[in-house]
């Protein structure tokens, strides 16, 4: 175990939400605040006690912000007597959701999806910013957020339906603000794919260029052919490109259904424009994705829309 310095405490009010990092555990909490004003009177009596350092001044720091205890004449005293373990976190508690409402709020207003077997909206654990993690363990700690390991998601947050707000809806502008960024990055990554399909044909020994079909043919279902060896008598490499992010990317029915006319012959090049400009970078490359991805696994291949029509 480290000792804690006294450089620690400097700034104590501090808002920073670091404050909810490396805490002492409930228990260990409680028995810290009992503590306080008679064997821990002061930064002295604090520094010398053996616990985690940085939980130490965190809790302590929380204790203040919450208003359990509070800093006098360069002593600590307790501002609220709670002789038990369930006083002591039920006025804990109470008093953080009030202290950090905006920051439970924050949390409370991550994507939300709806559980049908518990009739309860819920947030994907992943889905909370890193600064505010500890405050949902605390939540979910004091019984607030219920988390169900095998999903690694938080339900209870219908509780707090008063600072749930409603999705604003898109804007015809905002949507075509959308469409227009989506076509200069594909356009991007089609500039990017070109480029290196050039410099794979030079090192294959092909003295020939790629042809760009997407400015020409919409519905041809790729975006430029291409020549797969020297023995190639003709196009014979159809490459679709697509500008990929963390949420994956669109494929079209038009572009599935050539990619499995054309089989081994279809290729998708997947290109991360925030890498674009890193030295070596190439584009995943996949061969037959109507196969590798359809009916291989390892993609996760969700329907966004359906054609209907009546009969």
């Amino acid at each position: 175990m480290k000792t804690i310095s006294r450089q620690l405490y400097e700034g104590i009010m501090s808002t920073d939400l670091n404050i909810f990092d490396c805490l002492l555990d409930p228990s260990e909490m409680f028995t810290f605040f009992q503590k306080i004003g008679t064997v821990l009177k002061n930064d002295r009596d604090i520094a010398s006690e053996q616990v985690r350092g940085q939980a130490l001044h965190n809790t302590l720091l929380l204790l203040q912000n919450t208003a359990m205890i509070q800093r006098h004449d360069d002593e600590y005293i307790k501002l609220s007597d709670c002789q038990t373990y369930e006083s002591f976190y039920s006025a804990l508690m109470a008093s953080l959701k009030d202290t950090y409402a905006n920051e439970v709020a924050t949390i409370i207003n991550c994507d939300k999806h709806y559980d049908e077997a518990k009739n309860q909206f819920f947030i994907y654990v992943n889905d909370i910013p890193l600064r505010y993690m500890g405050l949902a363990m605390l939540l979910e700690q004091s019984g607030e957020f219920e988390r169900i390991r095998n999903r690694e998601y938080f339900i209870g947050i219908d509780n707090y339906r008063k600072v749930i707000k409603k999705k604003p809806l898109v804007t015809i502008e905002e949507l075509q603000k959308k469409l227009r960024r989506d076509i200069e990055y594909g356009e991007q990554a089609e500039q990017f794919a070109w480029k290196y399909e050039v410099t794979r044909l030079r090192q294959a020994g092909i003295n020939k260029e790629p042809l760009s079909i997407s400015s020409v043919d919409v519905m041809a279902g790729y975006d430029m052919i291409s020549y797969e060896s020297k023995s190639s008598n003709g196009y014979d490499r159809f490459i679709e490109v697509k500008a990929i992010s963390h949420s994956g990317f669109y494929w079209s029915r038009n572009e599935y259904e050539t990619a499995k006319l054309k089989a081994e012959q279809y290729y998708l090049y997947l290109v991360d424009l925030k890498r674009i400009s890193d030295s070596g970078y190439t584009p995943e490359i996949i061969q037959n994705p109507a196969i590798i991805i359809m009916e291989n696994g390892g993609w996760f291949v969700e329907a966004e829309s359906y054609h209907i029509k009546q009969v």
